[in-house]
Protein backbone atom coordinates (compact mmCIF):
# COMPACT_ATOMS: atom_id res chain seq x y z
CA UNK A 1 0.00 0.00 0.00
CA UNK A 2 1.18 3.48 -0.74
CA UNK A 3 0.27 6.94 0.51
CA UNK A 4 -2.74 8.66 -1.01
CA UNK A 5 -1.89 12.15 -2.26
CA UNK A 6 -4.42 14.81 -3.18
CA UNK A 7 -2.65 17.61 -4.99
CA UNK A 8 -4.50 20.93 -5.40
CA UNK A 9 -7.94 19.32 -5.76
CA UNK A 10 -10.87 21.57 -6.64
CA UNK A 11 -14.46 20.53 -7.26
CA UNK A 12 -17.44 22.67 -8.24
CA UNK A 13 -21.00 21.95 -9.20
CA UNK A 14 -21.86 24.78 -11.54
CA UNK A 15 -21.24 28.00 -9.61
CA UNK A 16 -21.06 26.17 -6.26
CA UNK A 17 -17.44 25.64 -5.17
CA UNK A 18 -17.35 22.63 -2.87
CA UNK A 19 -13.59 22.02 -2.59
CA UNK A 20 -10.95 24.53 -3.57
CA UNK A 21 -7.22 23.87 -3.91
CA UNK A 22 -7.17 21.06 -1.33
CA UNK A 23 -3.88 19.24 -0.85
CA UNK A 24 -3.48 16.29 1.53
CA UNK A 25 -1.09 13.43 2.06
CA UNK A 26 -2.80 10.46 3.69
CA UNK A 27 -0.24 7.94 4.92
CA UNK A 28 -0.58 4.27 4.08
CA UNK A 29 -2.13 2.58 7.11
CA UNK A 30 -3.19 5.93 8.59
CA UNK A 31 -6.57 6.67 10.13
CA UNK A 32 -8.35 9.89 9.20
CA UNK A 33 -11.65 11.55 10.04
CA UNK A 34 -13.07 14.24 7.79
CA UNK A 35 -14.99 16.76 9.86
CA UNK A 36 -16.88 19.96 9.19
CA UNK A 37 -20.38 21.28 8.93
CA UNK A 38 -22.90 19.65 6.61
CA UNK A 39 -22.40 20.63 2.98
CA UNK A 40 -18.70 21.46 3.39
CA UNK A 41 -17.55 18.73 0.98
CA UNK A 42 -16.81 15.63 3.07
CA UNK A 43 -18.87 13.26 0.93
CA UNK A 44 -17.67 14.93 -2.26
CA UNK A 45 -14.06 14.37 -1.19
CA UNK A 46 -14.77 10.69 -0.50
CA UNK A 47 -16.47 10.34 -3.89
CA UNK A 48 -13.41 11.89 -5.57
CA UNK A 49 -11.11 9.43 -3.80
CA UNK A 50 -13.37 6.56 -4.88
CA UNK A 51 -13.37 7.80 -8.49
CA UNK A 52 -17.14 8.35 -8.48
CA UNK A 53 -16.59 12.05 -9.19
CA UNK A 54 -13.85 13.78 -11.15
CA UNK A 55 -12.09 16.88 -9.85
CA UNK A 56 -12.31 20.09 -11.87
CA UNK A 57 -8.58 20.46 -11.25
CA UNK A 58 -5.84 18.72 -9.35
CA UNK A 59 -4.49 15.19 -9.20
CA UNK A 60 -5.05 12.16 -6.99
CA UNK A 61 -2.18 9.67 -6.68
CA UNK A 62 -2.51 6.79 -6.99
CA UNK A 63 -5.34 7.25 -9.45
CA UNK A 64 -8.79 6.17 -8.27
CA UNK A 65 -9.38 2.54 -9.12
CA UNK A 66 -5.77 1.48 -8.66
CA UNK A 67 -6.31 0.61 -5.00
CA UNK A 68 -8.54 -2.14 -3.65
CA UNK A 69 -11.29 -0.24 -1.87
CA UNK A 70 -14.20 -1.04 0.38
CA UNK A 71 -16.78 1.52 1.35
CA UNK A 72 -19.75 2.31 3.55
CA UNK A 73 -21.85 4.93 1.77
CA UNK A 74 -24.22 7.30 3.57
CA UNK A 75 -27.05 5.09 2.34
CA UNK A 76 -26.67 1.39 3.08
CA UNK A 77 -26.91 0.08 -0.52
CA UNK A 78 -27.97 -3.42 0.47
CA UNK A 79 -29.93 -6.00 -1.52
CA UNK A 80 -33.38 -5.58 0.12
CA UNK A 81 -34.70 -9.10 -0.45
CA UNK A 82 -31.49 -10.84 0.68
CA UNK A 83 -30.72 -11.58 4.32
CA UNK A 84 -27.79 -10.08 6.25
CA UNK A 85 -25.42 -12.99 5.57
CA UNK A 86 -26.05 -12.92 1.82
CA UNK A 87 -25.56 -9.15 1.76
CA UNK A 88 -22.21 -9.41 3.51
CA UNK A 89 -20.98 -12.35 1.41
CA UNK A 90 -22.11 -10.77 -1.87
CA UNK A 91 -19.30 -8.20 -1.70
CA UNK A 92 -16.47 -10.69 -1.25
CA UNK A 93 -15.94 -13.79 -3.34
CA UNK A 94 -15.05 -16.71 -1.13
CA UNK A 95 -16.19 -15.16 2.15
CA UNK A 96 -17.86 -17.93 4.11
CA UNK A 97 -21.31 -17.64 5.62
CA UNK A 98 -19.75 -18.73 8.93
CA UNK A 99 -17.42 -15.71 8.88
CA UNK A 100 -20.36 -13.39 8.21
CA UNK A 101 -22.43 -15.02 10.97
CA UNK A 102 -19.55 -14.70 13.47
CA UNK A 103 -19.18 -11.00 12.60
CA UNK A 104 -22.92 -10.44 12.92
CA UNK A 105 -22.96 -12.11 16.33
CA UNK A 106 -20.21 -9.72 17.47
CA UNK A 107 -21.99 -6.45 16.63
CA UNK A 108 -25.54 -7.38 15.70
CA UNK A 109 -26.70 -10.32 17.83
CA UNK A 110 -30.26 -8.97 17.62
CA UNK A 111 -30.51 -9.67 13.88
CA UNK A 112 -32.40 -12.76 12.73
CA UNK A 113 -30.01 -13.82 9.95
CA UNK A 114 -32.85 -15.32 7.89
CA UNK A 115 -34.78 -12.03 7.69
CA UNK A 116 -34.54 -9.95 4.49
CA UNK A 117 -32.66 -6.74 5.24
CA UNK A 118 -35.68 -4.74 4.06
CA UNK A 119 -37.40 -5.92 7.26
CA UNK A 120 -34.54 -4.85 9.55
CA UNK A 121 -34.36 -1.57 11.45
CA UNK A 122 -32.17 1.25 10.13
CA UNK A 123 -29.52 0.58 12.77
CA UNK A 124 -29.47 -3.14 11.95
CA UNK A 125 -29.06 -2.41 8.22
CA UNK A 126 -26.25 0.01 9.04
CA UNK A 127 -24.35 -2.67 10.94
CA UNK A 128 -24.72 -5.06 7.99
CA UNK A 129 -23.32 -2.36 5.66
CA UNK A 130 -20.37 -1.75 8.00
CA UNK A 131 -19.57 -5.47 8.21
CA UNK A 132 -19.79 -5.87 4.43
CA UNK A 133 -17.09 -3.19 4.02
CA UNK A 134 -14.88 -4.40 6.88
CA UNK A 135 -14.85 -8.02 5.73
CA UNK A 136 -13.96 -7.12 2.15
CA UNK A 137 -10.19 -7.27 1.51
CA UNK A 138 -8.96 -3.80 0.62
CA UNK A 139 -6.08 -1.35 0.81
CA UNK A 140 -8.39 1.59 1.51
CA UNK A 141 -11.45 1.53 3.77
CA UNK A 142 -13.84 4.48 3.42
CA UNK A 143 -16.84 5.07 5.67
CA UNK A 144 -19.23 7.97 5.12
CA UNK A 145 -21.09 8.63 8.40
CA UNK A 146 -20.83 4.98 9.51
CA UNK A 147 -22.69 5.43 12.82
CA UNK A 148 -25.91 6.91 11.44
CA UNK A 149 -28.96 5.33 13.05
CA UNK A 150 -27.06 3.47 15.78
CA UNK A 151 -28.05 3.65 19.43
CA UNK A 152 -25.32 4.18 22.03
CA UNK A 153 -24.73 0.48 22.80
CA UNK A 154 -24.61 -0.51 19.12
CA UNK A 155 -22.34 2.44 18.34
CA UNK A 156 -19.84 1.30 20.98
CA UNK A 157 -19.81 -2.27 19.65
CA UNK A 158 -19.33 -1.05 16.08
CA UNK A 159 -16.55 1.35 17.11
CA UNK A 160 -14.68 -1.48 18.83
CA UNK A 161 -15.20 -3.84 15.91
CA UNK A 162 -14.00 -1.29 13.36
CA UNK A 163 -10.96 -0.48 15.50
CA UNK A 164 -9.94 -4.13 15.72
CA UNK A 165 -10.61 -4.90 12.03
CA UNK A 166 -9.00 -2.00 10.14
CA UNK A 167 -5.94 -4.26 9.91
CA UNK A 168 -3.41 -1.67 8.75
CA UNK A 169 -5.54 -0.37 5.88
CA UNK A 170 -5.72 3.32 5.07
CA UNK A 171 -8.96 4.33 6.82
CA UNK A 172 -10.94 7.48 6.00
CA UNK A 173 -14.31 8.30 7.49
CA UNK A 174 -16.55 11.31 7.60
CA UNK A 175 -18.22 12.07 10.89
CA UNK A 176 -19.71 14.88 12.93
CA UNK A 177 -18.60 13.26 16.20
CA UNK A 178 -15.06 14.07 17.35
CA UNK A 179 -15.25 11.42 20.10
CA UNK A 180 -15.86 8.66 17.55
CA UNK A 181 -12.85 9.84 15.54
CA UNK A 182 -10.62 9.92 18.62
CA UNK A 183 -11.79 6.47 19.80
CA UNK A 184 -10.64 5.11 16.43
CA UNK A 185 -7.31 6.92 16.68
CA UNK A 186 -8.05 9.11 13.68
CA UNK A 187 -6.17 12.21 12.71
CA UNK A 188 -8.87 14.85 12.25
CA UNK A 189 -9.01 16.78 8.99
CA UNK A 190 -11.22 19.87 9.26
CA UNK A 191 -12.76 20.85 5.93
Amino acid sequence: MQDLILDHISKSYGELKVLEDLSLKLRAGGRYALMGKSGIGKTTLLRLILGLELPNSGVLEPAPGSLRMSVVFQEDRLFPSADAVRNICAATRGLSADTAIDALSAIAPDIDIRTPVSDLSGGQRRRVAVLRALLHPSDLLIMDEPFTGLDTASRQKVLGYIDSHIDGRLFIMSTHDRDDALKLGCEIIEL
